[in-house]
């Protein structure tokens, strides 16, 4: 049974998709879940057939439940790289405010330092 809303990473399963959705046929076939693209998720499914690339979609978040265990049997070597690649640069992503804010913070530094120095040489 579904557990909980996908997120990245995820294995999930399309639900109710509208029944003109190019990608109604999704329904039910479990994904992986890759990025999220505001409430939107770049989803790979494995072939039908067991051969050839994966189908991929953007779907709506609202109709993708994460599965409650993977099937690592289910992902290919492209698709191992590419969510390594994702966490890889979610965790760089997720250093960059503390790297804006100490930036911010040291010019603020400098600024309040190139203010003093004057008065102190006066």
């Amino acid at each position: 049974m579904p557990t909980s809303p996908a997120t990245t990473g995820d294995w999930a399963l399309p639900v109710a998709l509208p029944a003109g959705s190019q990608f109604r046929r999704f329904c039910g076939r479990p994904c992986l879940c890759h990025n999220l693209i505001q409430d939107h998720m770049f989803v790979s499914l494995p072939p039908e057939d067991g051969q050839g690339p994966p189908d991929c979609a953007v779907l709506p978040v609202a109709n993708l439940v994460a599965l409650p265990v993977s099937d690592q049997a289910w992902v290919t070597s492209w698709e191992a790289a590419f969510l390594n690649l994702v966490r890889t640069q979610q965790e760089s992503l997720s250093a960059l405010p503390h790297a804006v804010i100490d930036d911010v913070q040291l010019e603020r530094s400098r600024a309040s330092q190139r203010a003093r120095a004057p008065a102190a040489l006066g």
